[in-house]
């Protein structure tokens, strides 16, 4: 059994100990010397966290403190960090730190990595993202002005999908608030380089063996679908060599705690 310690305090915190709790592989540490540690909240609070403290624990890090620090070194220690979205980055057991994806990022990522090289460079991600997704760092200090229509911002999660591809695309993110309780709905515009390619069925195999994400090959999915779940529904609408993908999640289960607890058992390579 390993014994886990949350550190900083967030939404996310809530549904990640749910998933923990009711794994029997995690136990709550009762001491300093945890198998494996959570980061959440903000880069600021997470930041006064000292991985000295810890030389023998893991680290899985939903602040976004190092977020677009993947393949790199955590400052002044030399301990290397991974991107990690489950069911996708191979290589956990090399590393001890894991830089945890946000909302968008993660299902802009899973869309298109199966089916990027069958892309044209130009892709635009046109993302609506629930008010629950606003920080205080956000664009707007008051959330009830934004209630009543949808406000177009910039958000570091275009950042994070050009980094995760190697910044070999012309990726774009048009992020707007819309005024829904939870979750995160995407349509990703782009070309397909040969009209025959059949991306639907790429999808499909690549995720037809993993249990919380389901390709839709009737409808484009919808934000019901996903609400309070850890799935994640991905469809395809497609006109000549035009292709639309949509994608939509809970931001606050799939797109933060679910996947930190996914890294951590893939870290830990829990069976």
């Amino acid at each position: 059994m390993y014994k886990y310690k949350i550190i900083g305090r967030s939404n996310i915190r809530t549904y990640l100990t749910k998933y923990l709790i009711d794994d029997e592989n995690f136990m709550e540490s009762t001491d300093d010397s945890p198998d494996i540690i959570f980061l959440v909240g903000t880069k600021e609070n997470s930041s006064d966290f000292n991985i000295e403290d810890y030389p023998n624990s893991k680290i899985i890090d939903v602040s976004s403190y190092k977020r677009l620090s993947a393949s790199t070194k955590y400052v002044d220690t030399g301990t290397d960090i991974v991107y990690g979205i489950p069911n996708i980055t191979k290589d956990y057991q090399n590393y001890r730190y894991v830089s945890n994806p946000g909302c968008s990022a993660i299902g802009s990522i899973m869309s298109l990595d199966p089916i990027i090289e069958y892309l044209e460079k130009d892709i635009i991600l046109d993302v609506k993202f629930s008010k629950s997704s606003l920080t205080r760092k956000s664009s707007f200090n008051d959330k009830k002005d934004i209630l009543t229509t949808i406000h177009p911002f910039k958000h570091s999660h275009q950042k994070e999908v050009n980094h995760f591809f190697g910044n070999k695309y012309n990726i774009k993110m048009i992020p707007s608030i819309i005024d829904v309780p939870k979750g995160v709905s995407i349509n990703i515009h782009a070309f397909k380089k040969d009209k025959n390619d059949n991306l639907l069925n790429e999808l499909y195999e690549y995720y037809r063996d993993i249990e919380n994400v389901t390709i839709l090959s009737d409808r484009l999915p919808e934000l019901k679908d996903v609400l309070y779940t850890n799935k994640i529904f991905i469809g395809i609408a497609e006109d000549e060599d035009n292709i639309l993908i949509n994608v939509v999640l809970d931001n606050l289960t799939v797109g933060g705690a679910y996947t930190a607890y996914m890294n951590g058992r893939e870290i830990l390579n829990v069976e």
